[in-house]
Formats: structure tokens, sequence, C-alpha cells
């Protein structure tokens, strides 16, 4: 293993750990605190989370000679036929979400904005993590 990916790996794994018990702490305090202000925060640790591992897989594991494999596996023609679904999905509850927004404004914007924000995380997540390569 490279150096430079031992080096952050010793303060990488140490700042999941402090990351994760402030999510816990925060989802603790949540009667206490504002419920705008909790989902903000959890969004942004699901975001923040979700960035660090992309960046783990797309730049600090890709020099890594015992990780080569994955991105051979990637490369795979069938690995884009793969994603198909997801980004299908992705689009189609995109589009709808819009639907939804304009059709009635006043009282759908909320709940849509939640099942964007949810589901668009979970299948951009995928899609980001399966399309390293390609």
């Amino acid at each position: 293993m490279r150096t430079t990916t031992l080096a952050t790996l010793f303060y990488s794994i140490p700042g999941a750990i402090a990351y994760l018990l402030t999510i816990i702490a925060i989802f603790k305090l949540r009667r206490k605190l504002s419920p705008s202000f909790t989902s903000v925060y959890l969004v942004t640790a699901v975001v923040n989370f979700a960035t660090h591992i992309n960046t783990w897989i797309m730049y600090r594991l890709r020099l890594e000679p015992f990780f080569f494999f994955y991105y051979q596996w990637m490369m795979q023609p069938e690995m884009e036929i793969i994603k198909w679904p997801a980004k299908a999905d992705f689009v189609f509850n995109e589009k709808l979400n819009v639907y939804d927004v304009v059709s009635n404004p006043q009282t759908c914007v909320k709940p849509v904005m939640t099942s964007m924000l949810v589901f668009g995380a979970t299948t951009l997540i995928t899609c980001s993590i399966m399309s390293v390569c390609l």
C-alpha cells in the first residue's frame, strides 16, 4: 500500500468515526433541535459520506495494485448495460417529481423534495460508484 494512502487512512477513519458520532448525537437531540436543521444536516451528512467513498474509489484506490480487479471489472461492456435501469429510473422519477410540483405547487413541494433527495441521493450514489471508470 502506498504511503499517501496509509497517511489518508490515518485521518480518514477517525474522521469518519467522529462524523458518525456527531450524526448519532444529532439524531438523539432531534427533539430539542429544529426539524429543518436536522433534515438538512442529515442530507448533508449522506452527501458528504457518499462523496468521501466515491473519492476513495476514484482517486485513492486507483493507484493501488490490490484494487486493480475492480477497475478491470468496471471496464467490461456489460457494466454499461447494468447502469441503464438505474439511470432510466432516476430520470423518470426526476421528471415525475417536477410534474408534481408544477401541477400542484402548494401542497406537493415538501413531499416531492423529500422523495427527490432520498431517492435521488441513493440512485446517484449507485450510478457514481458503478461509473468510476466509464
